[in-house]
């Protein structure tokens, strides 16, 4: 594995490599202890019930913490929020896939601080067998945006019909995108009883590149998605009241710092990610096979370095 380098918050000697392969899915224990704390007395929303919050055009507030902090977070927070459930399965399994081009543009729009800027994933929610491709931009603003897809079958490439579909919210065109980074997580989501709100718990972060693969069981990340900014959200008055901060993270960006040595050579953005986290606190975890059909073999290398998958 290459040399960890260039993060605020992580070094070689707090990141262990996961074993296993792309079809891991990861941290079972962590997780039923999580969804005793987190379920426990929530309402429920079903997905029909959430498309009032879909906010597909919103305002994003991220954090940063550990899984010990979850239950105090919450406390109090019952009748503010209820929690999706879908088919009775609480929480949900997501996997994404990044694409970018084989220099990391978006990559590096992100690390460099460009005020409008985009991702594109193919987002697969494993629990119900729906896929999304989707394209996201950040405004000069600080919107966030979401131009989405439904698939037949999770994307592995580009063809032509999709290309021709992404030169209509892409800007800076679809030919040279290839697969650069896997990820997948296990997310709580809390839907306001009140406004246009949803927070989101991600848990068992696993990122994967070719050969490669980090699991980060030590570190959750938390969004808050609003209409507006100035929306009041109860959720964000009780991290305020805890003293806890607001992160600029990008599951994407923190994939890819960790797990490809030479794009960080690239001077990072002020204000980005900075989070004490001390030794031990990210965890070696060991996989269980998923046997999803996934695996490190369908990585090719092209001669600029990134990677292909191959089905």
């Amino acid at each position: 594995m290459d040399q960890f380098t260039g993060m605020d918050i992580l070094n070689r000697d707090q990141i262990r490599q996961a074993g296993g392969g792309l079809e891991c899915l990861c941290g079972n224990d962590s997780i039923h202890s999580l969804r005793e704390n987190i379920t426990e007395g929530f309402s429920l929303i079903s997905l029909n019930e959430m498309d009032a919050a879909a906010l597909l055009d919103r305002m994003d507030t991220k954090y940063v913490i550990k899984p010990d902090q979850i239950p105090g977070l919450l406390e109090d927070l019952k009748q503010d929020y209820r929690l999706l459930s879908i088919n009775g399965i609480a929480p949900l399994k997501y996997r994404t896939l990044y694409f970018d081009t084989p220099d990391f543009k978006l990559y590096r729009m992100h690390h460099t601080g460009c005020r409008s800027r985009y991702k594109i994933r193919c987002r697969e929610y494993l629990d119900t067998h729906v896929s999304f491709l989707e394209v996201k931009r950040k405004t000069s603003g600080g919107r966030t945006v979401k131009d989405r897809r439904m698939l037949d079958h999770p994307l592995r490439g580009m063809n032509l019909e999709i290309k021709e579909w992404l030169n209509g919210v892409f800007p800076y065109g679809s030919y040279n995108l290839i697969p650069m980074l896997w990820n997948t997580f296990t997310r709580f989501t809390l839907v306001s009883r009140h406004h246009p709100e949803r927070v989101t718990i991600d848990v068992n972060l696993v990122f994967y590149a070719p050969f490669q693969s980090i699991y980060l069981d030590g570190m959750v990340v938390v969004e808050v998605k609003r209409a507006s900014a100035s929306q009041f959200s109860p959720f964000i008055c009780r991290m305020d009241k805890r003293g806890i901060r607001r992160q600029g993270i990008s599951k994407y960006h923190l994939g890819v710092s960790i797990l490809y040595n030479r794009v960080n050579r690239v001077p990072k953005r002020r204000g980005m990610l900075c989070f004490d986290i001390k030794p031990g606190d990210l965890n070696h975890g060991r996989c269980q096979q998923a046997n999803d059909g996934f695996h490190e073999a369908n990585w090719h290398r092209n001669p600029c370095g990134a990677c292909h998958y191959s089905s």
